[in-house]
Parts: C-alpha cells; sequence; structure tokens
C-alpha cells in the first residue's frame, strides 16, 4: 500500500512542560538473575498517566553505573513506573509478575511526594533470546524492509484473543533478520511488507530503516502459511539463539479502491464560509486497515490528503483513489481534525490529561472487500453527530430503588483493527436514561461501570438483538435504543488463599470463571488477596463458577480456554444463587506451575 506512512511521523512535536514543585528523585539498582550487577542498563521513569503526546526523549531517564545503581532526579511529583533496557537482556518494569511489554509486565506504580526520593528499588533482569532468519522472493531474490515480528497469543478485558509484539525488527539488503529482547516462550514469527513504498525509502533512510524492496508480499506466518490458524509455534528457552526461521514470500497483485469523500448532504465536506477566515483548508486525512485482524504492526494514514473546496485545492470534488491495495477485507476512513491551539498542545504534554477536553475529530469509516479487482464508487461519509440513546433498569424497575445511582456510567468502548480503541461513557439521569456525545463510526463494546457492589449486568440489547457479547456497528445514524437490564439479585464468593505451606498468600491473583456464561467477559472476577491472603467478591450472577488463584499470571489469560485446561483440577466449584454467601480456602498455584 504504497500511499502509506506511519502515524507516528504525524505526532506533533511538544515543547517540553516546567514543573514548580520541589522535584522528587527514584533511586535503586539493576540485577541479573544471580544478583549481579548489571552496568550500562537504560533506567525510565515512566508517568503512570503519560501526556498525550510526548518526545521520546521527554520520558526522564538515566544509565546504571559500573556498580548497577541508578538515579533518577528532579521528578514532578505524582505516579511513576520504572522500566529497564539493557543489551542481552528482557525489558524489565519494577515489581512485575512477569518479563517483557505485556499488561501482567506492566509492575508497581510508585507515588512521589514533592520533594521525596524512593530509595533502594531492585528490579532483576532475564537473559534474552533471539530469533534469526531470512527473507526472500518466490524466485530466490532477497528482499529487503521487510518487517518481521515474533508474535505471542494474549487476550484483553474484553476476552478477545490477539497478538502481541514481543520483539520486531527489518530485514538488511540481504534479507536477513533478527528479533532480540525475547523472554522465554512461544513465538509465532511473521514476515510481511511494511506501509511503505519504494518511493519513500529517502524518508526511512533518515528513520535508519532499510529501504522496502518492490512489489507486494503476502504476508506470511512460519512455517509458511498466510493463516494464522496454521502456522507453527517456535519455542524459546531463555537465553537461546534461535536461528533459520526462514521465510519465502509469494508476490501479490494489488489493485485501487476510488470514490468521493461527502458530507452529511452529499456535498464535498467544506468548512461554512462564515468559519473559513484565517483557517486553513479541510483536510481529510485517509487510512485503510484490515478488520478483524490477526496483527496489526502500525496504524498509517494517506501521504496526500484530499483538501476541500480550497481555490488551491487539485480536487475540490472529493474525489479519491488509493493505489496498491493487496486483497483483504478492510475498514476505509476519512478524518477529519482541527489544528490544535497553543493552549491546547501545551494541555496534550501535561502527564493524566483528559482527552474530551480536545475536540474531536469527524470520521467517515466504509467496509471494502478487495478480491481480483479495482473497486469503484466508494461513499465516505462525514455525519455531523453518531450517538446512541436508551435507559437502564434493575429488576425491570426504576434505578431510583438502586442506591448510587450516580457513579453508574455506560461504558461505549471502540474497537478498531482487532484492538481495543477510546471509550465514551454515558451518565443515567434519574429515570435511568442516558445518550452518549458524539460517537466515532466505527464498532463498540458496551459495557456498565461504576455499578453498586451487589448489582450486575443482565444483558444489554440494541433493538431486538442481544448485544451482551457483541459488536455495536456504528456507521450512519442509529435509531433504535439500547436497553440495559441490570440486577440488584447477586451473590458474594470470599475467602482465603493459602499457599503450598497452608500459609495465606498475599497478594495472590483470584479469578472466578464462569461455568454458563464462559462467552460473557462481565462474568469473569477477579481480585487480589490481601497481605492476610483474603478475598471478597460481590455483585455475583447467579450461576456455577471455578475459583482459581495463582502467584502470578499474564493479565486476561484466563480467557483462553487452553490455559484453563491445564489447571482445571486445580479449581474449586462454586454454586451462586441470589444473596447467596459463600465461604472458600484455594490452594494458590506457583509461578513454577505456569
Amino acid at each position: 500500500m504504497r500511499f502509506f506512512v506511519p502515524l507516528a511521523a504525524l505526532i506533533l512535536q511538544l515543547p517540553p512542560t516546567t514543573n514548580t514543585q520541589a522535584p522528587a528523585s527514584i533511586e535503586g539498582m539493576v540485577v541479573d538473575n544471580q544478583m549481579r550487577p548489571v552496568a550500562g542498563a537504560e533506567v525510565s521513569s515512566y508517568w503512570e498517566l503519560p501526556p498525550l503526546a510526548y518526545r521520546a526523549n521527554q520520558v526522564p531517564r538515566t544509565n546504571t553505573d559500573s556498580a548497577g545503581k541508578f538515579v533518577i532526579p528532579n521528578l514532578a511529583p505524582g505516579g511513576y513506573r520504572i522500566g529497564v533496557n539493557a543489551p542481552g537482556y528482557v525489558f524489565q518494569t519494577y515489581g512485575a509478575k512477569t518479563v517483557g511489554v505485556g499488561s501482567s509486565a506492566r509492575g508497581m506504580v510508585i507515588s512521589l511526594a514533592p520533594g521525596q526520593s524512593v530509595r533502594e528499588i531492585t528490579v532483576r533482569l532475564t537473559a534474552a533470546s533471539t530469533i534469526s532468519g531470512r527473507v526472500t522472493a518466490s524466485n530466490g531474490i532477497p528482499l529487503s524492509g521487510m518487517d518481521v515480528h515474533a508474535l505471542r497469543v494474549a487476550y484483553d478485558s474484553s476476552g478477545s484473543k490477539t497478538l502481541v509484539s514481543d520483539s520486531g525488527s527489518q530485514t538488511d539488503d540481504r534479507g536477513e533478520y533478527r528479533l532480540t529482547g525475547m523472554g522465554p516462550g512461544r513465538y509465532y514469527v511473521r514476515a510481511e511488507t511494511p506501509y511503505f513504498s519504494t518511493n519513500q525509502n529517502e524518508v526511512l533512510q533518515r528513520m535508519g530503516r532499510p529501504p522496502v524492496s518492490s512489489g507486494f508480499y503476502a504476508t506470511t506466518y512460519y512455517p509458511g502459511s498466510g493463516d494464522f490458524s496454521a502456522a507453527t509455534p517456535v519455542e524459546v528457552r531463555e537465553s537461546e539463539k534461535v536461528q533459520d526461521i526462514n521465510f519465502v514470500l509469494p508476490r501479490l497483485q494489488t489493485f485501487r479502491i476510488r470514490g468521493h469523500l461527502l458530507d452529511v448532504n452529499g456535498a464535498p465536506p467544506a468548512r461554512p464560509a462564515s468559519d473559513a477566515k484565517d483557517k486553513p483548508p479541510i483536510r481529510p486525512m485517509l487510512g485503510l486497515l484490515p478488520i478483524q485482524p490477526d496483527y496489526v504492526g502500525s496504524t498509517s494514514m494517506s501521504v496526500v490528503p484530499y483538501c476541500g473546496t480550497s481555490r488551491t485545492c487539485e480536487n475540490p470534488g472529493g474525489a479519491f483513489e488509493l493505489t496498491d491495495v493487496a486483497p483483504g477485507f478492510y475498514w476505509l476512513t476519512g478524518q477529519i481534525s482541527e489544528p490544535l491551539t497553543e493552549a491546547q498542545r501545551q494541555i496534550m504534554q501535561t502527564p493524566g490529561a483528559d482527552p474530551s477536553s480536545f475536540p474531536q475529530p469527524q470520521r467517515a469509516v466504509a467496509a471494502v472487500r478487495v478480491t481480483n479487482s479495482d473497486i469503484d464508487g466508494v461513499e465516505l461519509r462525514f455525519y455531523p453527530k453518531l450517538s446512541i440513546s436508551g435507559r437502564a433498569l434493575i429488576d425491570d424497575s426504576s434505578l431510583s430503588t438502586l442506591s448510587g445511582v450516580d457513579s453508574i456510567r455506560i461504558e461505549f468502548r471502540q474497537s478498531y483493527a482487532g484492538s481495543l480503541g477510546p471509550i465514551q461513557n454515558a451518565a443515567l439521569d434519574p429515570q435511568g436514561r442516558f445518550s452518549t456525545g458524539n460517537l466515532l463510526p466505527g464498532e463498540y463494546r458496551v459495557d456498565v461501570r461504576g455499578l453498586p457492589q451487589q448489582a450486575f449486568l443482565v444483558e444489554a440489547r440494541l433493538g431486538d438483538r442481544d448485544v451482551s457479547n457483541d459488536l455495536i456497528r456504528i456507521l450512519a445514524p442509529q435509531s433504535d435504543e439500547l436497553s440495559i437490564r441490570l440486577s440488584a439479585k447477586s451473590g458474594r464468593v470470599g475467602g482465603v488463599v493459602v499457599d503450598s505451606s497452608s500459609k495465606p498468600a498475599a497478594n495472590a491473583t483470584v479469578v472466578l470463571v464462569p461455568v454458563q456464561d464462559s462467552k460473557r467477559p462481565d462474568r469473569y472476577k477477579t481480585t487480589t488477596a490481601l497481605s492476610d491472603g483474603r478475598f471478597e467478591i460481590e455483585g455475583l450472577a447467579p450461576g456455577d463458577y471455578t475459583a482459581f488463584s495463582w502467584q502470578a499470571i499474564e493479565d486476561y489469560s484466563w480467557f483462553d480456554p487452553n490455559i484453563l485446561r491445564q489447571y482445571e483440577s486445580k479449581g474449586k466449584l462454586v454454586h451462586v444463587v441470589a444473596s447467596s454467601n459463600e465461604e472458600l480456602q484455594l490452594t494458590q498455584i506457583p509461578t513454577s506451575a505456569n
């Protein structure tokens, strides 16, 4: 797809902010698995709530000395996570139960007050492994600039199966690649043409990337399948060098997508004459992403925007044409963003800034399937406002019977290109009615947040369709109402977690897995045991659950039936009815058993 450049190239270049409070600091030491100091490691302090836009060199960081010690001074008060990179080791976050960059590897938050110094933290590193090989075309010619990723299976908070990249690289002029910094595990290695074209090779060289071979080549999983389900995982042990993971990529025929950008009235989008003074012309950016992909390496946008009705615009009719598109099923998007003011630019670089304070872009979306020919006549239509309205009831009665109604929010979370995206929350009025703000077109998952402890979601229906565990597709104005049914007739499960010596297991992960409603992610309930091993989970829908407790486990991997099958004998079945109060003793599954 030769019209693409990486979205990272479009990120705002913002000046650093200044801190007027007394600076704080974090001190500690980096060691290996034998507790030997690691010199020269890069130690970074990442904001718990990062700015919406920042440069990499704005992240406070330092390097360990010859004794493995570090000090990060002049930190603004707030929460930080400490991450460590070192050659030959896996990236590690302080306090994480697992290595790498997954959700379970996010580690502990260090909270700093003005002038506070946190000392004597220790980060322990695991020796890294590598995977290397070669990528060629069907005729044996080496392919340069191909993207290669080592992917592992993970699950997100909605229970959806995803692929996460633990390491990525590009092939050199000999078609060779080397993936580094990986921990032990099973990886699916994938090679593909990047979102670049040969006429952007000068840009790539400035970015330090190798030039891309001409042509478009099929995405391929090792040992040679375009389908993830037929891929063979590569087993990697600690500090292992896995070689000769080679690929032969078939060249694909590519096609064009042609169409028009339109507003709600069927005309090319343009500024009203009253709003056009001293403002640049509207410049929608075009993007193309696969629908329900196995993995998306980067989000990309079009190089040449359509520029509205400006007098200097070469295309006032709104026509567009995308070239070099490989066969597939895609979301074709157009986006119109207003330029930020200087004040908004300053807010964007402030940790924890509220994204709702910025003007929301307009977006148009169309689903396009490319098979064996060009696609013509696609309409990307911008609607001024898309929203969903509805009502929530509890046990078929008004919410006025429930305490804590003010905290309830109906959450709409966009699912974009196989991953979870922006969230919009809708508050309830006293009668339980709600309406969203301006939703971007796309697909959404619906959930209910802030429920009182005794309440749970029975079902969500859009019109006559149950969407409790289904995506809502909103591409045009929506007439159906969303009906939310809640209930306070829930149960409770509490108890204690012990280790193999029958001693209380502090900080153990406790998960209740539904037996009947395994397709409903909101039915899975988790908590962390206290220092005395005690735990409590309320708001359980009546039904059967299997209770597990792990010393450490990858977040959301309990959605994977294959993972649960491994621990089937270690779970404990519990039956929950309305108003029940069950007590359990769980034996913690040690990390060594994972």
